[in-house]
């Protein structure tokens, strides 16, 4: 059905930046139609024309076709309002599932073991079925465990929840290995974390993601890289004299040992600390790389005090990450500054500006640059004597007074697993 007239103005300025297709099939006649724009449109000719109205070159029909309706609709749909970042990249975890699982501390803790993927399923033999984790900049496809803080589905061979004697509602085995098949064919990347030889469904699932042309990225711990082992590369065992490996043979030296080499094959690899460096190299390597021109133009948008957080942080993670750390941060301070009308948590002290709004700042109570967070439990609003006191005081203890409300967007954070 058309839509009115009042119902497409409101969403002609929604509508403007986007170019909807052309190609219409009149549903009249039957007749393909593609049409450019007349740029000689009146005002009111050019609103109908953004919102999909088309005129049939052969009957004369005028409307709106369905095919421009429904890619109206899609791209409605789409929009995000605020500073909340939608990204569509899915992103599978492979490597192995353990109690304090590093997934846990990439993604947070609450946002995955939160989530209700195996709840969602209706009939856990569909592998159709289950919710995907929406998370700022990604989706995380898998794999999903059974929310169970005694680890009755951790440990060897349970990949995370085929093991359970305290949650009623579990799946099996070969139900978790069929999602887990479909997750990773759903998935437009693999980060694989690898820190134990014996990650033997890991090695499946690296098989199923380069059969399926996936992009690869597979970060291996350092603890596995093996220094050179006592024996030639013609075969001979120099064990009783590791220091002349090679001598009196074919001098070609010490055999280097890798068991992970067949299957380093299927995508980018290499050693780390830890699965954090690997995840930032990761991000930095595939779709969210922020080019040179893309930095310049973020930090044009950033205020003095944005700028300081933002030479803490520029080199210890991902730009794509750093970027879209302070757009979200944005947004929280202004919810903050709004709460506290502008007045210092702990002397209750503003000044007003020209435009009338209170003066102040706002200050990460564990820096940015030494992993603070981004959210509502590490910031106060502050004056500037106060600020710079909390920086550069010798006594830095200060009593900070929290409004009831503060507290309870802390509690709707944790609850939303933000």
């Amino acid at each position: 059905m058309s839509k009115s007239t009042d119902m497409y103005m409101d969403e002609q300025e929604r509508l403007g930046n986007y170019k909807i297709d052309n190609k219409f099939t009149c549903p009249e006649c039957k007749e393909i139609n593609e049409q450019e724009k007349d740029d000689n449109l009146t005002d009111g000719q050019e609103s109908e024309w953004i919102v999909g109205f088309r005129l049939c070159s052969k009957c004369a029909w005028y409307g709106q076709p369905k095919e421009i309706l429904d890619k109206e609709e899609e791209i409605l749909r789409s929009e995000v309002e605020g500073d909340k970042i939608h990204n569509p990249l899915k992103i599978y975890m492979a490597g192995k599932v353990n109690i304090s699982d590093w997934r846990h501390d990439i993604i947070g803790g609450r946002r995955l073991r939160n989530h209700d993927y195996w709840d969602s399923c209706e009939d856990p033999y569909d592998n159709n079925n289950g919710k995907y984790l929406e998370l700022d900049f990604f989706t995380y496809t898998g794999p999903f465990f059974v929310a169970c803080d005694h680890g009755c589905s951790h440990g060897d061979s349970t990949h995370g929840a085929g093991r359970n004697n305290c949650v009623s509602k579990i799946p099996s085995k070969s139900e978790i290995f069929k999602h887990c098949i479909k997750q990773i064919k759903d998935s437009d990347y693999i980060f694989c974390w690898i820190d134990s030889l014996d990650c033997y469904g890991t090695l499946f699932e690296l098989g199923i993601a380069h059969e399926n042309n996936k992009k690869i990225f597979i970060g291996v711990d350092k603890k596995l890289k093996l220094n050179d082992i006592p024996i030639c590369e013609c075969g001979h065992d120099f064990s009783d004299r590791p220091n002349q490996v090679g001598k009196g043979c074919c001098h070609s030296g010490p055999k280097k040992q890798d068991d992970l080499w067949f299957v380093k094959q299927s995508g980018e690899n290499n050693y780390y600390e830890n699965h954090n460096d690997a995840w930032n190299k990761f991000l930095d390597w595939g779709p969210m790389k922020v080019s040179n021109k893309e930095k310049e133009a973020f930090v044009k948008t950033l205020n003095t005090q944005e700028l300081e957080d933002f030479e803490d942080v520029k080199n210890k993670q991902p730009m794509s990450k750093t970027i879209n750390y302070f757009k979200r941060n944005r947004k929280i301070v202004t919810e903050l500054k709004k709460l506290y009308n502008g007045k210092c948590q702990i002397c209750q002290q503003t000044f007003e500006k020209e435009d009338g709004t209170n003066y102040c700042e706002t200050h990460h109570v564990k820096a940015l640059g030494k992993n603070g967070t981004d959210t509502v439990d590490n910031l106060v609003v502050l004056c500037p004597t106060c600020h710079k006191k909390l920086h550069f005081a010798k006594e830095k203890e200060f009593d900070i007074k929290y409004k009831e409300e503060h507290y309870k967007l802390m509690e709707v954070e944790d609850n939303e697993g933000l």
